[in-house]
C-alpha cells in the first residue's frame, strides 16, 4: 500500500518486480551488430574486443561452436553468435568482424559477432521486459531497448553461452590427448612421418 497524493493506492507486485528488474538491466552496453541484428552485451561482462583472426575449428564439434582461440598462453572457446541465434548464413557481416571476450563464471569465452556499433549507456525505464517480437528464442535475451528506430535485445549471457563450452573445452582436451598418446598396438610416430603429414607430399621428378 502507497499513499501518493493524499490518497492510498495499491501497486501491483508485478508492476514493482518489473521495475526493478528494469533498473537492475539499466547500464552500459556494448552493441555489436549480427546479422541483419544489433545485440546488447552488458560492458560489466566483456574482458577485451579483438579481430576475428586465428580462431581454430575443431573437427566434429557442433555448428554454432566457432573453434577456440589462443590467446596469451590460453584457448577461448568461441561461439557463432550468428549460428546459435538461428540468423542467416548467406549475407555478409557489415564492417569488420569482432571477437567480443566475455566472462563465462569463472572462464573466459568468446563472442564471434559483426562490426562493433559502439557503447551506449541504456536507462532502464526504457528497456521493455515483455516484448516477444525479436526473431531468436524468446529465453537468449533479458529486455529489449530501440537504438536510432532499431530494436535491440539485450543479451543473456548465461543462456546464450549454457553448456557450449564445457563440450568444446572435453573436445579440444581430448583431441590433445590423442596427440600425445600412441594408439595401442602402434608404433609411436616419429618426427619424420609427422612432418610427412602435416606438409603437402612431394612428387618424385
Amino acid at each position: 500500500m502507497r499513499r501518493i497524493a493524499g490518497l492510498d493506492l495499491t501497486v501491483a507486485p508485478e508492476v514493482l518486480s518489473s521495475t526493478a528488474e528494469q533498473e537492475e538491466l539499466g547500464g552500459i552496453y556494448l552493441i555489436v551488430g549480427v546479422g541483419d541484428m544489433v545485440i546488447g552485451i552488458r560492458t560489466h561482462d566483456v574482458v577485451e574486443v579483438l579481430p576475428d583472426e586465428n580462431v581454430v575449428r575443431l573437427p566434429n564439434s557442433k555448428p554454432d561452436l566457432a573453434g577456440l582461440f589462443p590467446l596469451r598462453g590460453n584457448c577461448h572457446a568461441i561461439l557463432d553468435v550468428r549460428v546459435r541465434l538461428g540468423l542467416d548464413q548467406t549475407k555478409k557481416e557489415r564492417g569488420q568482424p569482432a571477437l567480443v571476450l566475455v566472462r563465462d563464471g569463472s572462464t573466459t569465452s568468446g563472442l564471434r559477432a559483426g562490426h562493433i556499433v559502439g557503447r551506449f549507456v541504456v536507462d532502464g525505464s526504457a528497456i521493455d521486459l515483455h516484448d516477444s517480437t525479436i526473431p531468436i528464442h524468446r529465453e537468449l535475451y533479458s529486455g529489449v531497448f530501440e537504438l536510432d528506430g532499431q530494436k535491440v535485445p539485450l543479451m543473456n549471457l548465461e543462456v546464450l553461452l549454457q553448456d557450449d563450452t564445457p563440450s568444446l573445452l572435453e573436445n579440444y582436451r581430448k583431441l590433445r590427448e590423442e596427440e600425445r598418446i600412441p594408439p595401442r598396438n602402434e608404433p609411436e610416430r616419429s618426427s619424420s612421418h609427422d612432418n610427412r603429414v602435416l606438409q603437402p607430399i612431394r612428387k618424385d621428378r
